[in-house]
This record gives structure tokens, C-alpha cells and sequence, in this order.
């Protein structure tokens, strides 16, 4: 405590100077603070955190955003579907008003029409089998077309996408659709 309160003698002849103190450094002299590595390092976790959430919050908006895509994809598709059914539908309206006008003779199956079936279209090609058989319409009369090209082995695993007239007078097709649940 001598050395703090005092002048400082010069050494003697043949004696090791003695070691000052050091003075305090002012802050951002080059030497850091005491303490100093704590707040940098809690600072720097906290931006690498910062860092994390920002890029996961861009991974979400990105995924929301290609969900969106997709969805309104689907609306799309469904809508074009809808309108295109709507189209049809309209068609075969003035075709049924057509054919009441023409329906003089009494052979029924010559005067089948894609319009007389309408109401078979989303039915399993069962009940729509069903359907058929209670109007007096032999199912085996009708063309059958399925979305494979395959043989209909069980009726209850298609369904009805489509009834067309075909060029011959009375012929209709039936287009089918392979239920995708199914083994058969």
C-alpha cells in the first residue's frame, strides 16, 4: 500500500525495477471490458436464434404458399369440370326436348339416347345396372367403355363417367371409370 500513497524511488544499483500497476483501459481501447465476453456471446446467440426463426418462418410461407397453388389448382379443375358438365347437361336438354318431337314409333330400343341416361352418371355401374334393369333397358345392349381398356369384373368397382350416343341409331356408350380403392 506503500507504493499508492507515496512517489515512486528509483531502484538501487543492482535491483530488479519494480513492476507498476497497470492503469484501467477506457472502454473500446482495444482491451474488452470485463465482463464483455458475456454480453457478445448472448448478443450472438440471440441473432443466430433471430437468424433461425427467419429462415423458418421463409420455409413456411413458402409451403403455405405452394398449398395455396395447389388448391386453387384443384378449384380450377373442378370449376373447368363443373362448367364442361353444366355444357352437357344444356345439350342434352335440347336434345330430349328434340326427341319427344320425334318419338312416333313404338321401338324403344332404337330410340335410346345418351339423355335418356343421364341420371346414371356418378353411380357405381352397379346400381346403375340397377337402374337400367328397372326402366326395361338391358345393360348388355349398351357399349361399355372403361378408362383401362380392361374387362368390368366387378360392376360395384366402376363407376359411371360418361353415357354417349354412338353414330348408330339407339347405340349408347357407357363410359367407365376404375374405382382405385379396389383390388379387381
Amino acid at each position: 500500500m506503500a507504493d499508492d500513497a507515496g512517489p515512486v524511488e528509483a531502484p538501487q544499483a543492482g535491483t530488479a525495477p519494480l513492476p507498476q500497476p497497470a492503469a484501467p483501459s477506457a472502454p473500446g481501447a482495444g482491451a474488452p471490458a470485463p465482463g464483455a465476453d458475456a454480453g457478445d456471446t448472448a448478443l450472438g446467440r440471440r441473432i443466430v436464434r433471430l437468424r433461425r426463426a427467419v429462415v423458418a418462418l421463409a420455409v413456411v410461407l413458402v409451403a403455405l404458399g405452394a398449398g395455396l397453388g395447389v388448391l386453387a389448382w384443384q378449384v380450377h379443375t373442378l370449376s373447368t369440370e363443373v362448367s364442361g358438365l353444366h355444357a352437357q347437361i344444356a345439350t342434352i336438354r335440347t336434345s330430349i326436348s328434340e326427341m319427344a318431337a320425334e318419338d312416333r314409333d313404338d321401338e324403344d330400343a332404337s330410340d335410346l339416347r345418351a339423355a335418356d341416361l343421364i341420371d346414371i352418371i356418378g353411380e357405381s355401374w352397379a346400381n346403375a345396372q340397377r337402374i337400367l334393369t328397372a326402366r326395361d333397358i338391358d345393360p348388355a345392349d349398351l357399349t361399355l367403355i372403361t378408362d383401362d381398356g380392361g374387362a368390368v369384373i366387378n360392376p360395384a368397382n366402376w363407376t359411371v363417367t360418361l353415357v354417349a350416343d354412338l353414330d348408330e341409331l339407339g347405340q349408347v356408350a357407357v363410359y367407365l371409370r376404375h374405382d382405385s380403392w379396389s383390388f379387381f
